[in-house]
């Protein structure tokens, strides 16, 4: 008996009908789609770190990306459900995503060590012009000393 229920159970699910989403008329091309996403992940990112100045802003993220982009967000969506429903195309989608971002942290990872070394080297410069200026002083006192003493 169970096995007639599964087996019903089974063909009653296999008999839906699975609608793939259509080619929209107005398709945000790939390429663009990809600079899409880029700029949502790095809003995302910012967000996440810095939530309470986004909040008091009081602005809905990704319309500032639609804007941008000269897009909306019907499109998006159906542009989103169409490229989702091809495995490889929506794939290779992502993957240039995250190849756009690496490539922008290593500029930005760069970028903020030629900023450390900068202030290491003011920090070690600074250190020598210290070290000079406490030496210049201490022969000057020592000077002064010598001045100072009565000659007998």
């Amino acid at each position: 008996m169970k096995k007639f229920v599964y087996l019903g159970l089974l063909l009653i699910l296999s008999c839906q009908d699975v609608k793939k989403a259509k080619k929209p008329d107005n398709l945000i091309p790939e390429d663009k789609m990809v600079e899409v996403l880029v700029d949502m992940h790095k809003l995302d990112a910012l967000i996440s770190v810095n939530r309470v100045a986004y909040d008091l802003r009081n602005v809905e993220s990704h319309e500032l990306i639609y804007q941008k982009h000269q897009i909306d967000s019907l499109q998006f969506e159906q542009s989103s459900d169409y490229y989702s429903e091809d495995f490889n195309t929506n794939e290779r989608i992502f993957q240039q995503v995250k190849d756009r971002l690496e490539a922008e942290k290593k500029v930005v990872d760069s970028l903020q060590e030629i900023e450390q070394t900068k202030k290491q080297t003011i920090k070690e410069e600074n250190r020598e012009k210290e070290e000079d200026s406490t030496k210049k002083d201490l022969k000057g006192i020592g000077l002064l000393k010598k001045m100072s003493r009565p000659k007998n």
